[in-house]
């Protein structure tokens, strides 16, 4: 053992940037969330309500206004369709007895039904809702637009969601280790650097977990030893380089639970904890031993 006797104490910066990722990741996962559920969950109630109309409504003489297609990057169609009924379209004893004017706007995949036939109406009076038969026939590529881009909106908020889980992850074990926990060497499988404006900015670094002490006596259901474990995790330089022993083949790291893989590697400085002097003293003679013990 070569930090002093736990608990350690947390620095103050990597608990700030701890809660920043998580705060930076959070919002604009429920920014995402508000639009899937206001946009695309509206657009799919609109679309779902217009099905009910078109399919128990009553037929309804129409006047086409305007009609306006923009097509989008050739694939998505956005199509806005005006039309009016009412006593200036019909005359009559079933008439209505007001003017209206309905529009429809709505987006589609690849083709629209604007223009294919005439355009014709049912109407619900009770639920005072209109469908155009041509926003109907473009029922399935509605569909297709709520599913495929309400599914694209929750992938990247179920992203944003696992950013901010592995930063609380992070502190959550970090703050552990500082209370109670043993040090572990890992052993290096690659370091991928990343650079940014030409200079390096980022390690990310795959590395072994090696298996857990047997403190135990073993039993016929538990197994011969724990399965040897790897995981890749990023150490963003601004924060200090990672500890490497042995010219970067192994990293010194703290675990705080053996029943579990979950590890904080030591930074060069003592990150993620505040060590004084004599701990960091301590810990440039464990690197320096265990490199010159490093054969060549």
């Amino acid at each position: 053992m070569v930090l002093p006797a736990r608990p350690l104490r947390l620095r103050s910066d990597f608990v700030r940037g701890a809660w920043a990722r998580v705060l930076g990741a959070w919002a604009p996962m429920l920014v995402l969330l508000a639009v899937v559920g206001l946009w695309q969950g509206r657009a799919a109630y609109t679309l779902a309500a217009d099905m009910a109309v078109w399919s128990s409504g009553e037929p309804t003489p129409v006047r086409l206004l305007s009609s306006d297609v923009t097509v989008i990057a050739g694939l998505v169609r956005h199509v806005r369709v005006r039309a009016e009924f009412g006593r200036t379209v019909a005359t009559g004893a079933n008439a209505p007895d007001h003017h209206y004017v309905v529009a429809e706007d709505y987006y589609t995949f690849f083709t629209d039904s604007v223009g294919d036939g005439p355009l014709t109406m049912r109407r619900d009076p009770g639920a005072g809702r209109v469908a155009l038969s041509w926003a109907m026939q473009d029922a399935a590529g509605r569909w297709a637009w709520i599913a495929v881009f309400g599914l694209i909106f929750l992938g990247f908020a179920g992203f944003l969601a696992r950013v901010a889980w592995r930063a609380l992850r992070a502190l959550r074990v970090a703050r552990a280790a500082a209370v109670s926990s043993d040090e572990v060497e890992l052993e290096v499988v690659s370091i991928v650097p990343h650079h940014g404006n030409g200079a390096l900015v980022a390690l990310e670094i795959a590395y072994r977990v090696p298996p857990s002490p047997d403190d135990g006596p073993a039993t016929y259901r538990a197994p011969a030893a724990d399965p040897v474990q790897t995981f890749t995790e990023r150490f963003e330089l601004v924060d200090g380089r990672p500890l490497l022993l042995d010219d970067g083949a192994h990293l010194l790291a703290l675990r705080p639970d053996r029943r579990r893989p979950d590890v904080t590697v030591l930074r060069e400085d003592g990150g993620p904890f505040e060590l004084d002097p004599a701990a960091l003293a301590a810990l440039g003679r464990r690197v320096a031993e265990h490199r010159e013990a490093v054969p060549g």
